[in-house]
């Protein structure tokens, strides 16, 4: 009975002891981190949390990071998750062709790269001829918009010009288990076709105006509008890729 009551003082004093003797302080230490590609004052912010202190200097683009010493592999591969570089820039290529259909056969025809187009046009209309008057290449960056404008030959012997308009709000590619494809925001596909009145002349605008998504490298028939009160169409035909 002695020996139980002696063990368990010694184990009452030896705890007593151990709740007496101060804990190491953690280890402190002081680190500078240059960053390549991040903001020095949003990875601060993002590390504060994790970190003892964390100051930024953002004329030199770097970090100084106080954090305990068992906690520094974390801060560092944070640092190396989030100071990466920026994603690349997209650029999109999209070309419309503006193509004139007859209800007879035409000169001058279409290049090789719209004959395969022409066959399926000839197969849902019942036109004969076919006549590429414009083309229209914009490039624009991935989600934005763009617009150009020419002058087209309407056969016309006068002085007046067709004024062609190719306008969209944004084009946007996107990949999928298919491939990759782009879609054309508000897209507006036009011509601004003079006609003469007594003495005047006035325009009148024709066109198309829908949202497309196109598989890159495709080419799409948008749709057909008529072209000035005539037995003539316009046609517009579409296709998109994404560029370097």
């Amino acid at each position: 009975m002695k020996r139980i009551v002696i063990l368990v003082l010694l184990t009452a004093v030896a705890s007593l002891y151990a709740q007496e003797q101060p804990k190491p302080k953690p280890e402190i230490v002081t680190r500078i981190y240059q960053l390549k590609y991040a903001g020095a004052s949003r990875l601060a912010n993002l590390l504060k949390p994790f970190a003892r202190h964390a100051y930024a200097d953002d004329q030199l683009n770097t970090m100084t990071i106080e954090v305990n010493k068992d906690g520094i592999l974390d801060i560092e591969e944070m640092i190396r998750r989030f100071d990466v570089p920026p994603p690349a820039v997209q650029n999109v290529e999209v070309t419309i062709y503006l193509l004139t259909a007859a209800s007879q056969p035409v000169a001058g025809g279409v290049p090789s790269e719209l004959e395969s187009v022409v066959r399926q046009l000839k197969g849902m209309f019942s036109y004969k001829g076919y006549q590429l008057i414009d083309t229209q290449v914009i490039r624009v960056r991935a989600g934005q918009g763009g617009e150009a404008s020419g002058v087209v030959d309407n056969g016309s012997k006068t002085e007046l010009k067709t004024i062609s308009q190719v306008k969209f709000r944004s084009a946007s590619p996107s990949t999928d288990d298919k491939g990759r494809a782009i879609r054309i925001d508000n897209l507006k596909v036009g011509l601004k076709v003079p006609v003469m009145s007594e003495h005047n002349v006035q325009y009148i605008d024709t066109g198309i105006a829908t949202d497309v998504d196109i598989r890159e490298g495709q080419k799409v028939v948008v749709g057909k509008a008529n072209m000035d009160g005539s037995d003539r169409a316009s046609i517009v035909v579409l296709t998109a890729k994404v560029v370097d």
